[in-house]
């Protein structure tokens, strides 16, 4: 079967169109669809609060249920990752920051990424093989714990002020 020339335009309009239509709509579902999937990985995990996550400047470790009664934010981030910085620093000028535990999870890099951060009582942890098992899909990322080791929230990519206006949200509605 050939195509008539006159209609050959139009048949290209029609089939882009399509194309447009399919790709946006693609576009729009794919984020609901991952952090959906990320959700399922996440509650298929049930030792999320008691994995050991090795601190990066002491021989030791830490896990969630460490820290009873205390809110625990778990933030991926990497050196490279410009966003995981500045949610770092969002949270660490939240006027919320004493009310959390922030255990800063480093991830695919290593342990030369402190340089550029203060070593104060700061919780850097290694968090790689976290990240990994409950296959996070993307930096940064964060995990909200609440008092009684529930998960309340979590996050993947770096809005600026959204990470204050989740943690406003939980500690002072609670």
């Amino acid at each position: 079967m050939k195509l008539n020339p006159k209609y050959f335009n139009l048949f290209i309009f029609i089939v882009a169109l399509v194309s447009l239509i399919w790709i946006g709509y693609g576009t729009m579902t794919y984020k609901e669809t991952q952090l959906e999937r990320y959700r399922n990985y996440i509650d298929a995990y049930d030792s999320l609060t008691t994995v050991p996550l090795p601190l990066l400047l002491e021989d030791d470790s830490v896990s969630v249920k460490d820290f009873e009664g205390r809110y625990v934010v778990i933030q991926f981030w990497a050196g490279w990752s410009d966003k995981s910085k500045l949610m770092l620093q969002d949270i660490e000028t939240s006027a919320l920051r004493d009310s959390v535990v922030l255990i800063k999870a480093l991830v695919k890099d290593d342990k030369e990424a402190l340089n550029e951060f203060e070593k104060d009582s700061s919780l850097f942890v290694m968090g790689t093989d976290y990240y990994n098992r409950i296959r996070t899909p993307g930096m940064p990322g964060y995990l909200l714990f609440n008092k009684e080791f529930q998960l309340i929230s979590f996050g993947v990519g770096y809005t600026k002020g959204a990470i204050q206006d989740t943690l406003t949200a939980y500690i002072n509605g609670n």
